[in-house]
């Protein structure tokens, strides 16, 4: 879901949402080095000073670091 019950979420049809662009830019950038909470934590922070609605990391349950591209 890319946004919370009873808001909305506005999408490019060319690009998608602000939040589908930033997770792909941030992965192609860190995901060789980094594990997927850090990457979303790195998302988070782009959204920290704007006027959009911010992403939450409120029901995350990994105990254990998982990595998108292990070995690289």
């Amino acid at each position: 879901m890319s946004c919370t019950p009873d808001t909305m979420s506005y999408r490019s049809p060319e690009t998608g949402t602000l939040f589908i662009q930033k997770l792909v830019e941030t992965i192609n950038t860190h995901a060789h080095k980094d594990d997927i909470v850090e990457l979303f934590r790195k998302v988070m922070k782009q959204f920290e000073d704007s006027k959009w609605q911010m992403p939450s990391g409120d029901r995350w349950t990994l105990i254990n670091k998982f990595y998108l591209f292990p070995g690289q």
